[in-house]
């Protein structure tokens, strides 16, 4: 995988795949996501001497070439490449009073730009491989199931580190099935986080061993939420 500057991170991509769940690591950054047809979503973790450093991360498939891949001494090399079909498929013309009648996008404008960005990507596979209409009607489904679900709880409670991983546990609901799904995962972990126990004090260690426990503990944080890693 190439990291172009002025980040950096390139390196040899190696990894798993068990069901739809995806894990591969470069260099010093760990992905952890779920696949569909399609699409990879998930969240990452850079570990450095500096602190973590965490976000999301979305792959699809771009038309194109497309590449089938071996195992060469551990190492994954690319063996063949086909190139793309270049049949077309003709696509009737619906008639003028039925296309009119076709819904359009809804009005995301009262929606925060979290909010309106998980909409857009959970309908980001009919919007590339069914058409507009129905990614317009995957909008207005998102939307409606969105406007009648319980919303986000707030977690100005939480420190910053506690909210990061409840976001980041919820990353994939967020991308992969809208805000109403994001929104009913974090309230889950709240939750379970109100409920659950609360990180130790870890004052008494030294930097290094703090550093040590809390780098072997960012799958759980990142990827099941603060009461996993306590």
């Amino acid at each position: 995988m190439e990291v172009k500057p002025p980040l950096y991170g390139s390196g040899v991509l190696r990894g798993s795949v068990a069901g739809s769940r995806v894990n591969f690591a470069v260099a010093d950054i760990t992905f952890q996501g779920d696949a569909s047809k399609d699409v990879i979503t998930g969240s990452y973790v850079v570990t450095r001497q500096a602190g973590n450093q965490l976000g999301t991360f979305r792959l699809t498939k771009q038309p194109g070439a497309e590449a089938f891949y071996g195992c060469a001494d551990g190492t994954l090399v690319e063996v063949e490449t086909q190139p793309a079909s270049n049949s077309t498929v003709e696509t009737p013309v619906a008639p003028a009073e039925t296309r009119a009648s076709l819904s359009k996008q809804p009005d995301l404008s009262g929606l925060t730009s979290s909010e309106r960005q998980s909409i857009e990507a959970a309908c980001s596979h009919a919007k590339y491989s069914e058409g507009p209409a129905a990614y317009d009607q995957c909008l207005h489904r998102q939307l409606v199931t969105w406007t009648t679900s319980p919303k986000q709880p707030d977690l100005s409670s939480l420190t910053s580190s506690e909210r990061q991983s409840i976001e980041a546990a919820c990353s994939h609901p967020k991308y992969s099935e809208g805000p109403a799904a994001y929104d009913q995962c974090l309230i889950r972990q709240f939750q379970a986080w109100a409920a659950g126990p609360k990180q130790p004090n870890l004052s008494g260690l030294n930097s290094s061993e703090r550093q040590s426990i809390e780098a072997a503990c960012s799958h759980a944080k990142y990827s099941e939420g603060p009461l996993a890693s306590v």
